[in-house]
């Protein structure tokens, strides 16, 4: 896998944070960067998919849902993301 050098601006204190941090896990501030991007990228696409999940049980349900069979919905989605997240 190829890398591009990319130049960003970076709070000062936040990048102070970062080199601790990096100093600390043995690794570049570009690779601690790198790390937090693909969790972020990870996380956020979690997150599409079960918005879309939901969105598709709703559609399949359509409006017959009860105000019990919305709140199991919610809970049954609240705690598939506690897992992904926990997980990852």
């Amino acid at each position: 896998m190829g890398q591009t050098k990319a130049d960003v601006r970076i709070d000062d204190q936040l990048l102070a944070e970062a080199r601790q941090r990096a100093a600390a896990e043995g690794t570049s501030v570009g690779g601690l960067i790198e790390q937090a991007i693909r969790k972020y990228l990870a996380v956020a696409t979690v997150r599409e998919q079960s918005f879309g999940d939901v969105v598709r049980e709703l559609q399949d349900r359509g409006p017959q849902m009860d105000e019990d069979d919305a709140m199991a919905l919610a809970y049954e989605e609240l705690h598939a993301m506690r897992r992904e997240r926990d997980a990852g």
